[in-house]
């Protein structure tokens, strides 16, 4: 027995398959949160062959799979590991937070400790 699968179920199959959330697909790729949000929600029915290819780019799924169900899920090559960019991509971030909370730090230390030099 065959069980039917939408196009918000695929999505939302893939994405728990690979561990990543929501937000996170859509920082990565730029789609608008509520463009995801309604897709998986089954709100729309049809989304843009745009919107399917950013998604498939992105997850390494064959867009046709998405969008029929048939076909190979998974593209033939995959150029890319999710994991390590997903890896790389946690580490920028934390580089950037450190950056800012150490610019901050810099600047409250002025504050509380006037340069007596002056």
């Amino acid at each position: 027995m065959k069980i039917f699968m939408g196009i918000s179920q695929r999505i939302s199959q893939i994405i728990k398959e690979k561990g990543i959330t929501q937000y996170q697909l859509c920082a990565n790729t730029g789609l608008e949160e509520s463009v995801l949000s309604r897709i998986i929600n089954g709100e729309t029915k049809k989304p843009r062959q745009k919107t399917v290819e950013l998604i498939a780019n992105y997850l390494h799924i064959n867009p046709e799979w998405i969008l029929t169900g048939e076909g190979n899920k998974h593209l033939e090559e995959e150029s890319t590991d999710l994991t390590q960019e997903l890896i790389l991509s946690q580490q920028r971030t934390i580089e950037n937070l450190s950056n800012a909370i150490r610019s901050q730090q810099d600047l409250i230390n002025r504050l509380v400790k006037p340069d007596v030099s002056q």
